[in-house]
């Protein structure tokens, strides 16, 4: 079985040169593909967040100052992880690695929300909230319990 690494960036990515803030990000693998048990998160440490992405034109998803983990043209890069703590774990090894890609996928997610008032005889108020990723169609509904009373 061969190893899934990847990892999780909540902001756009952009061919500018800059670095991208966000405590939302994180770097995943699976040591098993099959097996969900195997996986390991290294999240991003709190006083380096303004580094959790970098953006330039001629370098793919790169995660972390250093580079913690990045790909440019088909190369995976590992720098050392002081941004995010646990990278050493995935690659299992503490040395900066450089390594052949045999392929990669980069997603994007939109969610888009909506809310739909219901008002009963009673002056009932309650809201349902529908989210739904554009990509894929799939709809998932997520009641709100919370009730308010017209008076």
């Amino acid at each position: 079985n061969a190893k899934l690494i990847g990892g999780y960036n909540p902001l756009d990515w952009q061919s500018t040169e800059y670095w991208g803030a966000t405590l939302d990000s994180f770097i995943f693998s699976f040591t098993n593909q099959e097996n969900i048990d195997s996986g390991y998160i290294a999240r991003i440490r709190k006083n380096f967040s303004k580094f959790a992405i970098y953006n330039r034109i001629d370098v793919g998803p790169a995660f972390g100052g250093g580079w913690n983990l990045g790909i440019q043209s088909n190369i995976m890069s590992k720098c050392n992880g002081y941004t995010y703590p646990g990278v050493d774990t995935i690659f299992a090894e503490k040395n900066n690695i450089k390594k052949i890609l045999l392929d990669y996928e980069v997603f994007q997610e939109r969610i888009l929300r909506t809310s739909i008032n219901f008002r009963s005889k009673a002056s009932i108020i309650s809201t349902m909230t529908l989210t739904f990723d554009s990509q894929s169609a799939a709809i998932r509904h997520r009641p709100n319990t919370n009730y308010a009373y017209e008076s």
